[in-house]
């Protein structure tokens, strides 16, 4: 392999690295992924102590250590575009479709979600853009956070 001067000329790697692990969401993910595949809504939870709500939800408070045993619903409006990308294919040509990929944060919790924004033009998205969540179908629910098509612009 040559060596590569200028971090910029990498554009991407033929191949694969094998790797043997095994990944598992925990008590507060396996509930939040339960509750998308069941219902279709995302759950923060709450810290009572700090008045904070985390998505995704995590098991303890990062400010005062609280165990977090109260989960609720996040409501779909109140989501915002905080940055985007849209996505080129691998040799960084655009695609035929642009993807469109956000970090969707909510105005009442900490944290956010990474996934597509669908039924939106790439010229058309702005940050602070407001959105919402779109489940798919609950017969094509699975338990992972592809159980949301995405986000959509909000009417």
């Amino acid at each position: 392999m040559d060596r590569v001067d200028r971090p910029q000329d990498i554009k991407y790697w033929y191949g694969g690295i094998d790797t043997a692990y095994r990944y598992t969401v925990g008590i507060a993910g396996e509930r939040f992924f339960r509750e998308l595949r069941d219902t279709g809504k995302i759950l923060a939870s709450r810290c009572h102590r700090c008045n904070e709500a985390y998505v995704p939800p995590r098991l303890y408070c990062v400010k005062c250590f609280s165990e977090l045993k109260d989960y609720e619903e996040v409501p779909d409006d109140g989501w915002y575009i905080h940055t985007y990308s849209t996505a080129r294919n691998q040799e960084g040509q655009r695609l035929q479709e642009p993807l469109i990929w956000v970090v969707a944060k909510h105005r009442h919790v900490v944290g956010g979600l990474v996934h597509r924004l669908t039924r939106a033009s790439p010229v058309d998205v702005t940050i602070g853009m407001r959105i919402r969540p779109l489940p798919k179908e609950k017969e094509r629910r699975i338990g992972s956070i592809l159980d949301l098509e995405g986000f959509v612009p909000s009417q």
